[in-house]
């Protein structure tokens, strides 16, 4: 790789970057509140190109099930990414979680926005998340954990 491609791959898993993506997303969930362990799935959706265009290609009206229904065989190295991101996963929900619009519920895991959301994020990345969030809050953790086949943290 050349030291241009490196470079754009360490912004996109800097940390803070991660956290602006994780609170934009937690914005857009509009049937229920994200549970933080969700962060976990939606950072490899996000950086991973073939997930990431099967979100970009949808809208809020799209079911999880209808979105991967030919692209069953991506979903194999799934905990794979969930796996290689987990760390910096971790970092991003630290900084998340000292973020003023941001608390969590600690008896339900769930992050809370205290005001609005405002990300710097644009673009491709900012429609993902924002169909992520609409998606995945029609359905329980238990449920895209289980069809991602994601089986730990």
């Amino acid at each position: 790789m050349d030291m241009t491609t490196l470079a754009i791959i360490e912004l996109l898993e800097n940390p803070f970057y991660l956290a602006d993506a994780l609170a934009w997303t937690a914005n857009n969930y509009t049937q229920r509140k994200m549970q933080i362990y969700e962060s976990y799935i939606i950072i490899p959706i996000l950086l991973n190109s073939d997930f990431r265009k099967i979100f970009l290609r949808t809208n809020k009206s799209g079911r999880i099930h209808a979105l991967f229904e030919d692209k069953k065989y991506s979903l194999y190295s799934f905990n794979e990414e969930v796996e290689y991101y987990k760390n910096k996963v971790d970092e991003a929900i630290i900084i998340l979680l000292n973020k003023p619009e941001i608390s969590l519920d600690l008896k339900n895991s769930e992050v809370i926005l205290i005001n609005k959301y405002k990300t710097f994020l644009d673009g491709e990345y900012k429609k993902v998340l924002k169909n992520i969030g609409e998606i995945f809050s029609k359905y329980r953790i238990e449920e895209i954990f289980n069809f991602l086949g994601v089986e730990k943290l």
